[in-house]
């Protein structure tokens, strides 16, 4: 009867009557009208991107794609950076492609603005020093929590996003990537699998009512071509769970130098998809040197 009483409970809970949201919406929007912030979300640190998306939002499910070395990674780190250490915004980063130590050398990097080759190949300069050592003090007071566990089941995911949320207070978390989290159901079709994770992480960000950035690769049809929904590699259901669809693209000798090695390359974020708002396109910047994105606007040397 105890546990009767628990389920019934919460079944009830399931359907609320339309004047108590009303209430709670109105609310929401005068909380919203009083604080005069620039977005309701929160900032990616691109203006013009966060114009468009007025910030990433609570309870939805953002998909980052690109086709390998157009630099899914490095965005999603640079606005992980930009949220934690500039923000002081608690972020939780799942990578199941990269070590966490590899992860935040790109982070130092980045930061220190020391070519990310110098740091792996350790030949420093004593003036690079004091950069490294002030972006590693900005990076150590951040708020920012990594889980590296390669091929990492979707229900230890789940686990762990909770326990970030409930502990730390995290309230953004990024996933890199998609399809290299491990089915619960090893035994389905590779798409149905995909889908029951794409499905799993939108359910999850309505719970944990926090935004889900979750990077995925492109089929390599769209090489060197402008991406659309289509282009989101081994299932459909992604395209339909996502509330944004973001995608990376770069024309080939987009440098603005022209130089076989150049500091700038353009690059588009082209937003196919936002469910409660526009699409379009906007222009920042890749500095291959830092393993960054930036700003247009900004003098990215």
């Amino acid at each position: 009867r105890r546990i009767f009483d628990i389920a019934d409970k919460q079944h009830s809970e399931s359907f609320r009557k339309a004047k108590d949201i009303v209430q709670e919406t109105v609310e929401a929007i005068e909380r919203l009208y009083k604080t005069k912030d620039s977005y309701t979300g929160i900032p990616s640190g691109f203006p013009d991107l966060d114009n468009m998306l007025s910030g990433f939002q609570d309870s939805e499910l953002i998909v980052i794609g690109a086709r390998p070395s157009v630099g899914k990674t490095a965005l999603a780190l640079t606005i992980a950076g930009h949220m934690a250490i500039h923000d002081h915004i608690p972020v939780g980063f799942f990578t199941a492609e990269m070590s966490n130590m590899a992860l935040m050398q790109r982070l130092i990097a980045a930061e220190a603005r020391i070519g990310s080759q110098t740091i792996r190949t350790g030949m420093l300069k004593p003036s690079d020093f004091k950069s490294l050592t002030d972006a590693a003090g900005l990076i150590y007071d951040a708020p920012l929590w990594i889980n590296d566990t390669p091929n990492i089941p979707l229900l230890d995911l789940r686990a762990q996003a909770r326990r970030m949320v409930a502990q730390q207070g995290i309230r953004i978390l990024f996933i890199d990537y998609i399809t290299l989290i491990a089915s619960e159901n090893m035994e389905l079709p590779r798409h149905e699998q995909v889908a029951e994770i794409s499905r799993s992480l939108k359910a999850l960000a309505r719970e944990l009512k926090v935004p889900i950035i979750a990077l995925s690769q492109l089929t390599r049809d769209s090489e060197g071509k402008r991406p659309s929904l289509a282009s989101i590699r081994e299932s459909g259901s992604i395209e339909q769970d996502a509330d944004v669809v973001i995608f990376l693209h770069r024309e080939r000798g987009s440098d603005r130098s022209g130089d076989e090695h150049p500091s700038i390359m353009e690059t588009e974020l082209v937003v196919a998809k936002q469910r409660n708002g526009p699409v379009g396109t906007v222009k920042i910047a890749f500095v291959p040197k830092y393993t960054k994105f930036e700003s247009l606007k900004q003098d990215a040397v």
